[in-house]
Protein backbone atom coordinates (compact mmCIF):
# COMPACT_ATOMS: atom_id res chain seq x y z
CA UNK A 1 0.00 0.00 0.00
CA UNK A 2 1.20 3.31 -0.85
CA UNK A 3 -0.08 5.08 2.18
CA UNK A 4 -1.78 4.17 5.81
CA UNK A 5 -5.34 4.43 4.10
CA UNK A 6 -4.85 1.36 2.36
CA UNK A 7 -3.28 2.68 -0.74
CA UNK A 8 -6.60 4.29 -2.14
CA UNK A 9 -4.95 7.48 -2.44
CA UNK A 10 -7.21 10.78 -2.71
CA UNK A 11 -10.66 9.22 -3.66
CA UNK A 12 -12.43 12.75 -2.71
CA UNK A 13 -15.00 13.64 -5.29
CA UNK A 14 -14.13 10.21 -7.11
CA UNK A 15 -16.64 7.56 -8.61
CA UNK A 16 -16.55 4.26 -6.85
CA UNK A 17 -18.20 0.92 -6.68
CA UNK A 18 -17.93 -0.87 -2.80
CA UNK A 19 -17.78 -4.55 -2.99
CA UNK A 20 -21.36 -4.96 -2.30
CA UNK A 21 -21.81 -3.13 -5.62
CA UNK A 22 -23.14 0.74 -4.55
CA UNK A 23 -21.95 2.98 -7.13
CA UNK A 24 -21.53 6.51 -5.17
CA UNK A 25 -19.10 9.54 -5.41
CA UNK A 26 -16.94 10.18 -2.26
CA UNK A 27 -17.85 13.50 -0.09
CA UNK A 28 -16.22 13.15 3.01
CA UNK A 29 -13.12 11.06 4.01
CA UNK A 30 -11.81 10.06 7.31
CA UNK A 31 -9.31 7.63 8.67
CA UNK A 32 -11.19 4.57 8.89
CA UNK A 33 -14.29 5.33 6.85
CA UNK A 34 -15.89 7.49 4.04
CA UNK A 35 -18.86 9.15 3.12
CA UNK A 36 -20.39 8.66 -0.30
CA UNK A 37 -23.39 10.20 -1.98
CA UNK A 38 -25.39 7.73 -3.74
CA UNK A 39 -28.25 9.97 -4.97
CA UNK A 40 -28.79 13.48 -4.78
CA UNK A 41 -29.86 13.42 -1.12
CA UNK A 42 -29.06 10.24 -0.39
CA UNK A 43 -25.49 9.65 1.50
CA UNK A 44 -24.10 6.80 3.29
CA UNK A 45 -21.20 6.01 5.55
CA UNK A 46 -18.79 3.26 4.93
CA UNK A 47 -15.83 1.30 5.56
CA UNK A 48 -13.00 1.60 3.24
CA UNK A 49 -12.56 -1.25 2.94
CA UNK A 50 -15.70 -2.35 1.22
CA UNK A 51 -14.19 -0.47 -1.93
CA UNK A 52 -13.88 -2.85 -4.35
CA UNK A 53 -12.86 -0.41 -7.65
CA UNK A 54 -12.12 3.63 -7.84
CA UNK A 55 -13.03 5.05 -11.36
CA UNK A 56 -12.73 1.80 -12.84
CA UNK A 57 -9.96 0.35 -11.58
CA UNK A 58 -9.98 -2.24 -8.96
CA UNK A 59 -8.14 -1.73 -5.14
CA UNK A 60 -7.00 -5.31 -5.13
CA UNK A 61 -9.23 -5.81 -1.76
CA UNK A 62 -12.41 -6.70 -3.33
CA UNK A 63 -14.56 -7.99 -5.77
CA UNK A 64 -14.08 -6.26 -8.96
Amino acid sequence: DRSPSRGLGDVYKRQIVTAGGIHGVVTEYGEENLVISVESQAKLRIEKSSIAMINGEGTGTGKK
